[in-house]
């Protein structure tokens, strides 16, 4: 009998327009010309609690996930979940004005091997915010050592 070896990446993306909603209503597709890849998504309409998240799996290790995001008048506060579990909670993505290209850096350590889930939810606002959305482009990670 043969072995079977299976071998996970140790990069990836992943892309708004992919992820699952959890939680709250329908994806939305935004186009800014300035912002790279020229577009983000969000939930609309904007709520509180709202949460989407994308399915992907890694080698075991310590990594690097990178959000890239837009802050605007209308931005809350974010948490990201892997798994479940908080690895990093209270990114306030409100402005004034909107601010293109804004990218999060997220130290995870000790993934196993195997399939994820990272999500976001949306767990209040700025006070000077006018609503609750969490406009999104990709979410890429890499291995700490790669």
């Amino acid at each position: 009998m043969q072995k079977r070896l299976t071998q996970y990446p140790r990069r990836g993306q992943m892309w708004a327009d992919e992820m699952t909603v959890l939680a709250g209503n329908g994806v939305t597709f935004g186009v800014g010309a300035t912002q790279l890849y020229c577009n983000y998504c969000y939930q609309l309409a904007y709520a509180n609690a709202s949460s989407a998240g994308w399915n992907f799996q890694c080698e075991a290790g310590d990594y690097t996930f990178t959000v890239l995001y837009v802050k605007a008048n209308v931005c809350g506060i974010i948490d990201f979940y892997i798994d479940g579990v908080a690895v990093d909670t209270g990114l306030d993505t409100y402005a004034a004005a909107t601010a293109w290209n804004q990218t999060r850096a997220i130290a995870v350590t000790g993934l196993a091997a195997g399939r994820h889930t990272f999500k976001y939810v949306v767990n209040g606002k700025n006070a000077g915010s006018g609503n609750y959305a969490f406009y999104v482009t990709k979410v890429s990670f890499k291995q700490a050592t790669d």
